[in-house]
């Protein structure tokens, strides 16, 4: 909560010594579980509090867009929303996505710039597949992958002939490679990965090219897509603890934080936040807001999505007040 610059991701400027935010939400806690340790342990009496959950849960994953789960489905009856039909033995699950070369490359992340030069990330990935056409391996023992083209790690399913490959879209420097490496290498997906080199770019290469995208929920970003989460086997808490992630990630908790002191500068406004951004402040604002979702989208939108936009309408009335402001109206509803 100490720091200068917190939308920086290379430097966010933390310290113990000014508290210049006061409320966060929708953070994924658990996404940060080392880091929030860290920075509880360093900073004990600086340090934000977690609130509890906001509602409702986040999921990250695989997603394919809607038009071209259909299109497979129509044309050869396969599933691209469930991962054994995109076995690439027995399927040709590439025919319906952009190939990786057909993308423009002015809008990718070179690969020596992405988490593919993890030597953690990708010395776990050969332990565990033993894919060692996957990496390369340096003289001092360092494992990175190995890239192809320049902005590309192919899978061994495509390999050896890329023509096949679909691609694997994410963004910053490769949120959720590892997990997706693995499951390309277990499950035979014939898959390329590519990182866009920016937000925008992220945001709006998928409306060019039918990617198979990295995206999480709650979140708008591709919602005219209608993306449909990939299926993958059930969540295996023993073997994600280990590095496996073959299996689904699981949901999780999405929480609220405020500063150690609001308590003393603005009790009314952090009773604000334990009580009507919880898991029982959703009632008929759900119904609400999936009302809105349909009429305006034309689309089914999946309650994880739906509740957020209701949640909206208390973080309107928290950024329009000031934090000395009676909140007792609110605090009876």
């Amino acid at each position: 909560m100490g720091c200068s610059q917190p939308l920086n991701g290379t430097d966010r400027g933390c310290g113990p010594s000014v508290t210049r935010v006061h409320i966060n939400v929708e953070v994924w806690t658990e996404g940060y579980a080392e880091a929030w340790a860290q920075v509880q342990a360093d900073y004990p009496n600086k340090a934000p509090k977690n609130l509890g959950n906001m509602g409702y849960s986040g999921a990250s994953a695989a997603y394919v867009p809607l038009a071209v789960q259909e299109k497979a489905y129509d044309v050869e009856s396969i599933n691209l929303d469930f991962y054994r039909d995109y076995n690439g033995s027995r399927q040709n699950p590439g025919a319906y996505f952009a190939h990786p070369l057909d993308l423009d490359l002015s809008k990718l992340l070179p690969c020596a710039d992405t988490a593919l030069m993890s030597n953690e990330l990708m010395s776990g990935y050969l332990n565990l597949t033993g894919d060692s056409a996957g990496v390369v391996v340096d003289n001092v023992g360092l494992v990175t992958g190995k890239y192809f083209d320049g902005f590309f790690w192919y899978g061994p399913a495509c390999r050896d002939n890329p023509s096949t490959c679909l691609t694997w879209f994410t963004g910053g420097t490769g949120w959720g490679m590892g997990e997706i490496l693995l499951k390309a290498a277990v499950y035979n997906i014939p898959l390329a990965t590519a990182v866009a080199s920016s937000w925008g770019n992220y945001v709006n290469l998928p409306a060019e090219s039918n990617v198979m995208l990295y995206w999480w929920v709650p979140d708008s970003t591709f919602l005219r897509l209608q993306p449909r989460r990939i299926t993958f086997p059930e969540h295996d808490l023993d073997a994600w603890a280990q590095g496996d992630r073959r299996s689904a990630a699981k949901d999780l908790s999405v929480d609220k934080h405020v500063s150690r002191d609001l308590s003393d500068l603005a009790p009314e406004v952090e009773e604000f936040m334990n009580r009507a951004l919880s898991r029982n402040s959703f009632g008929l604002g759900g119904l609400v807001c999936k009302y809105i979702y349909i009429v305006y989208i034309y689309a089914y939108i999946h309650t994880s999505i739906c509740l957020p936009a209701y949640l909206s309408i208390y973080l309107s009335i928290y950024r329009s007040i000031d934090l000395s402001i009676d909140l007792s109206i609110y605090l009876s509803m």
